[in-house]
C-alpha cells in the first residue's frame, strides 16, 4: 500500500456516521455531533495526505525528467553531438547522481569534447556505481590515446575494430585523427571506410571520409562523400564550398556548383573562397564577364588571394591573352610558389611573352615542383608501410619546406622528432630552416640537437 493510499484510508476512518441514514438529523435534539477536535484531526490529515501526493508527484515528474534526459543524452551521442549529450547527461545526474550508465555516458561526451579530466572524473563514478568493467576499461583505453599516449593502447584498440566491437565507430573517432596529425594517411582511409559504414548519419564521420579521400586524390569518391556530408548537414558552410570546389575540379556540369555557392554566398556575401569558386562557376558557365567581375572584388581587397589571382590570369590566358595574363600569374606565384598547376600556367604564359631564359626558369621551376611533389606522394605511401621511419618523415618535410608549404613542412619534421627525438638529420634541416628565417635561438638549439641533446627547446 502506497503512502497516498495510507493517508486516505486515515481519513476515512475518521469520517462520523452518515446520521441523515441512521434516521437522526444532526440538529435534531440528541444528535450525536462530532467534537471541534476531531475535525481539526481530518483536516490535519486531509493535508498531510494532499502533501504526500504532491511529494510522489513531483518525484515522479523528476524522474520522468531524469530519464527522458538519460535518453536524450544517450541519442545526442549517437548522432555525433557530444555537447547536446552532456547537456542532458548533466541534467539527468542532478535527480540521479548514482546512476553509472549516465556517468558513463558523461565520460564519453566530456572525452569527445576534449575535456579529459571531467571525463576522468565520471567514469570514475560510473566505476564505483557498478558499470561494467569491460566498457570502462575501453572508454579508459580511449581517454588514453587521446591524451597522447596511443602508442600504448592502439594494437588492443585496432584488434577490437577487427572483431567488430559494438563500440568500433567510438574506437575509430579517435584513431582517424591521431592518423592524420601523424601522417598515416592510408590507414587513416581504411578506418574512416568503416567508420561511415557503421555510422552512415554521422557527419563527423564523413567530413573525415570525404578529407582523406581528397588527399589520398580520390576525387569522384570524395565528391560522392561530400554530397553526403551535405544531406546530412545541409546548413554547414564549408561542406557546401568544399563540395562545390569539388564539382568544379572534376569537371560537373557548373549548375550544381552554382546552386550550392549562390546559397553560400548569401548567408555570407564577404566569402572570399566562396566569390573565387563562384568565378570559376561563372567562367564554367560561359558568363566570363561575371567571373571578371567578382575576381577583380577579391583581388582589390586588403590581402589579395592566391588562387584569386591565379584564376584571372588564368581567365585572360584562356582569353588568349597572355599580356594580360603575365602580372596576375607572377603575383600568384609570389604569394604561393608551391602550386605545381599555378606554375605551369604562368610557363605557358610566359612563352608567350618572355625572354627565353625566362621561359627556362619558369619551365624548371614548374618541373621541379611537380616532381617534388610527386616525391611526397611516394614517400607518404612508404609511410603507410613504415610509419616509425624518421627518414621518410624528414624528407618530405624538407621537400615541402623548399617548395615554400612551410606549414606542412614543419609538422611533417616535428613529427619526425615524435617518432625519433634525437635524430640528426631532422634537426638539421629545421636548423638551416631557422637560420634562414632568422631564428638563431632556434637554429642554435636544433643545431645542438643533431650533434646530441643538450637543452631545453626554446619557445617558438
Amino acid at each position: 500500500m502506497t503512502a497516498v493510499q495510507v493517508a486516505l484510508t486515515m481519513v476515512l476512518s475518521e469520517s462520523p456516521p452518515n446520521t441523515l441514514t441512521a434516521g437522526v438529523h444532526p440538529l435534531m435534539p440528541g444528535a450525536n455531533v462530532p467534537p471541534a477536535h476531531s475535525n481539526w484531526r481530518r483536516v490535519v490529515l486531509v493535508l498531510l495526505g494532499l502533501g504526500i501526493l504532491t511529494l510522489v508527484v513531483w518525484q515522479i515528474r523528476a524522474h520522468t525528467v531524469a530519464w527522458t534526459d538519460l535518453k536524450q543524452g544517450r541519442a545526442a551521442l549517437q548522432r555525433g553531438d557530444p555537447a547536446e549529450a552532456r547537456r542532458h547527461l548533466e541534467q539527468c545526474l542532478e535527480t540521479w547522481p548514482r546512476n553509472a550508465e549516465a556517468h558513463f555516458l558523461a565520460a564519453r561526451s566530456a572525452r569527445q569534447l576534449g575535456d579529459l579530466n571531467a571525463a576522468q572524473r565520471h567514469l570514475k563514478s560510473a566505476e564505483q556505481f557498478g558499470h561494467p568493467k569491460t566498457e570502462i576499461d575501453l572508454e579508459q583505453a580511449l581517454i588514453q590515446a587521446q591524451s597522447g599516449q596511443l602508442a600504448e593502447v592502439e594494437g588492443d584498440l585496432l584488434k577490437h575494430v577487427a572483431d567488430g566491437h559494438g563500440d568500433s565507430a567510438q574506437i575509430i573517432a579517435v584513431l582517424v585523427p591521431h592518423y592524420l596529425s601523424d601522417f598515416r594517411i592510408v590507414e587513416a582511409g581504411e578506418l574512416s571506410a568503416k567508420w561511415v559504414e557503421l555510422s552512415p548519419e554521422s557527419a563527423k564521420a564523413w567530413t573525415y571520409r570525404a578529407d582523406i579521400l581528397e588527399r589520398l586524390r580520390k576525387k569522384d569518391e570524395a565528391l560522392n562523400a561530400l554530397r553526403q556530408l551535405v544531406k546530412l548537414t545541409p546548413e554547414e558552410r564549408k561542406a557546401r564550398l568544399n563540395l562545390a570546389r569539388m564539382l568544379l575540379e572534376t569537371r560537373q556540369p557548373p549548375d550544381e556548383a552554382a546552386g550550392h555557392l549562390e546559397w553560400l554566398l548569401a548567408a555570407d556575401p564577404g566569402n572570399v573562397a566562396g566569390l573565387i569558386q563562384l568565378a570559376v562557376c561563372r567562367e564554367a558557365q560561359g558568363r566570363v564577364d561575371e567571373a571578371i567581375v567578382i575576381l577583380d572584388r577579391v583581388i582589390a581587397g586588403v590581402s589579395p588571394d592566391a588562387k584569386a589571382l591565379y584564376y584571372r590570369g588564368r581567365l585572360e590566358l584562356n582569353r588568349a591573352k597572355p599580356g594580360a595574363a603575365a602580372p596576375f600569374l607572377r603575383r600568384a606565384v609570389e604569394l604561393d610558389p608551391s602550386d605545381p598547376e599555378l606554375l605551369y600556367t604562368l610557363f605557358q604564359c610566359v612563352q608567350h611573352t618572355g625572354t627565353p631564359s625566362e621561359i627556362k626558369e619558369a619551365e624548371e621551376r614548374w618541373r621541379r615542383c611537380e616532381a617534388d611533389l610527386r616525391r611526397v606522394g611516394e614517400l607518404a605511401r612508404m609511410i603507410a608501410r613504415s610509419p616509425q621511419d624518421p627518414d621518410l618523415r624528414c624528407e618530405i618535410g624538407e621537400l615541402f619546406l623548399r617548395n615554400g608549404r612551410i606549414i606542412e613542412g614543419i609538422r611533417w619534421l616535428e613529427s619526425a622528432l615524435r617518432v625519433q627525438p634525437d635524430h640528426a638529420p631532422t634537426h638539421k634541416v629545421l636548423a638551416a630552416y631557422y637560420e634562414r628565417t632568422g631564428r638563431p635561438d632556434l637554429a642554435r638549439y636544433h643545431n645542438s640537437q643533431a650533434s646530441g641533446p643538450t637543452g631545453k627547446t626554446p619557445d617558438k
